[in-house]
């Protein structure tokens, strides 16, 4: 059977979390989006389905980290506007 496949990125800024690019099955689902300017990270949100009853296997995976902020100041960030699952 197909493995469904959705990705899609967040970008984690002062304001909280904002969509970015998506793929389903490999394919773009509309235009690339740039990261905003005041981004801190960004990761990638990766769910897959096997079957149709199954649960999907969702995958969160930090692809960025903006070098010019410090940890602390992200992991505030990520305490505020923790990520929806």
């Amino acid at each position: 059977m197909a493995e469904d496949d959705y990705k899609v990125e967040y970008h984690l800024t002062p304001n909280g979390w904002v969509r970015g690019t998506s793929w389903f099955f490999g394919k773009l689902q509309d235009e690339i989006k740039q990261r905003p300017n005041d981004t801190v990270r960004t990761c990638l949100y990766h769910e897959t389905q096997s079957s149709m009853y199954g649960k999907p296997t969702i995958i969160w995976k930090e692809i960025w980290s903006n070098p010019d902020v410090d940890e602390n100041t992200i992991n505030a960030l990520i305490e505020k506007y923790p990520r929806k699952k």
